[in-house]
């Protein structure tokens, strides 16, 4: 198991004993939130300073695009593995989205009244409960 954690300017992970740091090699401008994908084995993030969410294999290569439109201050995203949706919120926007992780195109604006500055953002999709 991989722990993954951002400063803003890089991310890092380490095993479950949070020994041996070591720093993702995908390069970060201001990383906010980080997800996992356990069935491709990909990390999410969003960057508030180029206003995307980015994805990557594990060790920070094959850095993706996988939101690059339509944002602002993300600052919270969750992964859904069993649906195979990505979910995020922007707290400049006071919206909560969706997107399918194999097609991106595939986004819906979920909530975007009687929400203000949304900041995180958790799901459970054996539940489907977000």
């Amino acid at each position: 198991m991989r722990i993954y954690v951002s400063n803003r300017n890089r991310i890092y992970w380490s095993d479950n004993h949070l020994e041996n740091w070591k720093t993702f090699s995908a390069a970060v401008e201001n990383a906010i939130a980080i997800a996992w994908d356990s069935v491709t084995d990909r990390i999410y993030w969003s960057d508030i300073r180029e206003k995307k969410i980015f994805s990557s294999t594990r060790n920070g290569t094959d850095v993706k695009i996988f939101i690059g439109e339509g944002l602002d201050i993300t600052e919270g995203i969750a992964l859904d593995w069993v649906g195979r949706n990505l979910y995020w919120v922007d707290s400049s926007l006071n919206t909560i989205e969706v997107a399918n992780l194999e097609n991106p195109a595939a986004r819906a604006l979920l909530v975007h009244e009687n929400v203000s500055q949304p900041r995180g953002i958790a799901v459970d999709p054996r539940k489907g409960l977000m």
